[in-house]
C-alpha cells in the first residue's frame, strides 16, 4: 500500500508539475463529512448554465444570426444625409484687397446601392444561414451528450450510496461476527482458525466500508465535474 502511494504520489506531483520530493497528503476528514446531492433536474439546470462547452455552443449561434443581419444589410441601399457650412473671408494677398466675404451651406441626401450585391449577397445570406444551422444542431448535440452524462453519473452517485449503506451494514454484521467468535475463542469454543476468519472478515468489511465513503465523494466531485461547478 506504500508503495502504491508513493507511486500515486510521484504521478500527481509530475502531472502538477510540483517541486521533486512533494507530498501530497490527501485530506481524510472528507470522509467524516456528509455528502448531500441535489435532484437531477438540478444537476441537469446547473450544467446548462454552467457548462462551457454549451456556453461557448450559443455564442456561436448568436454569431452565426448576426452574420445573417450582416449580409441582409448589404442587400439594403446605403443613405447618407449631408450638410455644411463654409464661409470665405477677404483675400489679403492681393492688392487692393479683394472683397469676397462669402458663407454659404448646403444639405443633401445621398443613395447608394451596389448592384452585385443581388447575385453575392443572396448566396452568403444563404451560406449564413446554413451555418446558424449548423451551429444550431451542434448545440442541440453537445446538450444531449451533457444531459445523458449528467444522468449517467446522477445514476452512479446515487448507486453509491446505497453501496455506503449495504457496506455499513456489512460491517455491523462482521463486528457482531467477531465479537461472538473472540468470545467462543476465549472459551475455548472455537478455534484459532475460526478467529482468524472472523479478523480477515471484519478488516476486509472496514476497508469496503471506507472505499464506499470514497466512492461517494468521487462521485459527487464527478458531478460538480460534468456540470463545471467546481
Amino acid at each position: 500500500m506504500q508503495d502504491a502511494c508513493r507511486i500515486i504520489n510521484h504521478q500527481l506531483v509530475t502531472t502538477l508539475h510540483l517541486p521533486d520530493g512533494t507530498e501530497i497528503i490527501p485530506d481524510s476528514a472528507l470522509l467524516n463529512e456528509e455528502v448531500k446531492t441535489l435532484a437531477e433536474n438540478d444537476w441537469q439546470l446547473l450544467a446548462t448554465q454552467s457548462n462551457v462547452g454549451l456556453q461557448q455552443a450559443r455564442l456561436t449561434v448568436k454569431m452565426n444570426e448576426q452574420k445573417v443581419k450582416l449580409e441582409r444589410s448589404e442587400l439594403l441601399p446605403k443613405i447618407a444625409l449631408v450638410a455644411a457650412e463654409h464661409l470665405d473671408g477677404p483675400i489679403t494677398i492681393e492688392v487692393p484687397v479683394l472683397d469676397n466675404n462669402f458663407n454659404y451651406w448646403y444639405v443633401g441626401v445621398g443613395i447608394k446601392y451596389n448592384f452585385s450585391s443581388l447575385f453575392k449577397n443572396n448566396k452568403k445570406v444563404h451560406q449564413a444561414k446554413l451555418n446558424i444551422r449548423k451551429a444550431q444542431e451542434e448545440y442541440s448535440l453537445l446538450q444531449e451528450q451533457i444531459e445523458n452524462g449528467v444522468q449517467a453519473n446522477y445514476v452512479n452517485f446515487l448507486t453509491s450510496f446505497t453501496d455506503l449503506r449495504t457496506q455499513e451494514k456489512s460491517v455491523e454484521l462482521a463486528d457482531q461476527n467477531y465479537n461472538i467468535t473472540s468470545n467462543r475463542y476465549k472459551n475455548d469454543l472455537a478455534l484459532l482458525t475460526d478467529m482468524l476468519d472472523a479478523s480477515n472478515m471484519k478488516l476486509s468489511a472496514d476497508l469496503n466500508l471506507v472505499n464506499a465513503r470514497i466512492n461517494v465523494i468521487y462521485s459527487y466531485y464527478k458531478m460538480k465535474y460534468i456540470t463545471h461547478t467546481l
